[in-house]
């Protein structure tokens, strides 16, 4: 019986037995169901999760990933010694995949009602999951979200500690309906291990929006500061699933005076990224923009990154005439804002950028946010800051991808919903 239901499961899991899979994250969703949750928080609680991975950022962002997939699944937790696994691991890698898991988590009941609220036996029973997953995750995260302190059990600092001494990362999604203060206490006491984060959520209404901030953030990051480390690094760093032919190494970020991005797209044919890319090289502060983006996804990074190419200054004209740019007028310019350039919509203007210019795009734009520590929705297309042409919206679809990704910098994770 027991080889039978361990069968099952890895049927349920989308794989058939003795067959093993590397993902790029394991992810155990730890699920507060203490007596503070009454039924209606619970299931806010739930349909937050369900709403969170029916959005499409998410397979956005598991796409982003090198491996493109990702292990989940979620228990319920109340006391030290209450905990049940409610969803089995299951296989993220497709919008089907991710519907079914979202569709299972639906359909899940609650199991714990009562027993106090404890976070350490929480992070321990979730250690135990990982040894059980069919799938060889290269990060492994525990996601706590709850509504208290730690009041039962053990230490959760000495719980949290042995996690991340076996290469868990702990983060944190305290809802702080009824402790104030309990984004400061998952911060001192709960999160930890490389690249470890809480976003909070100020009541169960918010949910949703804080576990999809906290999914997307979870996936798209390596976890473990490594992709931190290189985005800020110096020379000619490359990225997993991204090529960038560098006319100009990298320096210092903090010298660069990014706080935007602008995706532009420009009138010219294949290979045309790449000439222009050499010619911007040639002198910097020239019409243009700092990197350019060939029909076939390889990125030019073409002049020093402290350097001003001539760009952006629409938003110094047309206000409001054609677009709303209020938000935009005279604050989004050349002098801080970085430009990215699109080649191949020609002869036809209207053309969407090709497949493998999204992709590019999907890493490029994480790569630019991390290194400057900017916002999705400081991501703009050319056309949302100033008209230029009436036959195509320029890099409106660019702009769309990018601020649907939601990417979250690492240095402004911590934030309340």
């Amino acid at each position: 019986m027991r080889r039978f239901l361990f069968a099952a499961a890895l049927i349920v899991a989308g794989l058939t037995p003795g067959h093993t899979q590397t993902t790029d994250l394991q992810l155990v969703l730890a699920v507060d169901t203490s007596g503070s949750v009454d039924e209606r928080r619970f299931e806010l609680q739930k349909q937050g999760y369900v709403t969170a991975f029916r959005n499409p950022r998410v397979l956005e962002a598991i796409r982003s990933g090198a491996l493109q997939s990702i292990a989940v699944t979620m228990t319920q937790w109340t006391g030290p010694a209450l905990q049940v696994q409610t969803v089995p691991w299951m296989h993220l890698r497709d919008e089907e995949s991710i519907k079914r898991f979202a569709a299972t988590v639906e359909d899940t009941p609650r199991r714990l009602f009562f027993g106090g609220t404890s976070i350490s036996g929480a992070i321990d029973h979730a250690r135990t999951l990982f040894p059980q997953n069919p799938f060889k995750g290269k990060r492994q995260i525990v996601d706590i979200s709850g509504d208290g302190s730690n009041n039962r059990g053990r230490s959760v600092n000495n719980a949290r500690d042995e996690a991340v001494a076996e290469g868990v990362t702990v983060n944190g999604l305290p809802i702080t309906v009824l402790e104030p203060d309990l984004e400061r206490y998952y911060l001192d006491n709960v999160i930890g291990g490389p690249g470890s984060f809480a976003i909070a959520a100020k009541d169960y209404e918010n949910f949703a929006e804080a576990i999809l901030r906290k999914l997307i953030a979870e996936i798209a990051s390596n976890g473990d500061g490594t992709f931190t480390r290189l985005a800020k690094s110096s020379g000619e760093p490359q990225f997993p699933g991204l090529n960038i032919v560098y006319l100009a190494p990298l320096g210092n970020p903090a010298q660069a005076p990014w706080k935007h991005i602008v995706a532009h797209q420009t009138e010219g044919p294949e290979g045309s990224a790449r000439n222009g890319a050499r010619e911007q090289a040639k002198n910097p502060t020239r019409r243009g923009v700092t990197l350019w983006v060939e029909t076939d996804g390889t990125v030019y990074w073409a002049v020093p990154e402290t350097a001003v190419p001539t760009h952006g200054d629409g938003a110094n004209r047309s206000d409001n005439k054609f677009v709303d740019n209020s938000a935009t007028f005279r604050k989004v310019l050349k002098d801080n804002t970085l430009g990215v350039e699109f080649a191949g919509n020609f002869p036809d203007v209207a053309k969407a950028p090709t497949e493998a210019q999204r992709r590019a795009w999907t890493i490029l734009v994480r790569v630019l946010q991390e290194r400057y520590d900017i916002p999705a929705d400081k991501v703009y297309a050319h056309n949302w800051i100033d008209y230029k042409d009436s036959r195509y919206c320029e890099g409106c679809s660019l702009g769309e991808q990018a601020r649907a990704l939601n990417y979250v910098p690492t240095r402004l994770r911590n934030k309340t919903f």
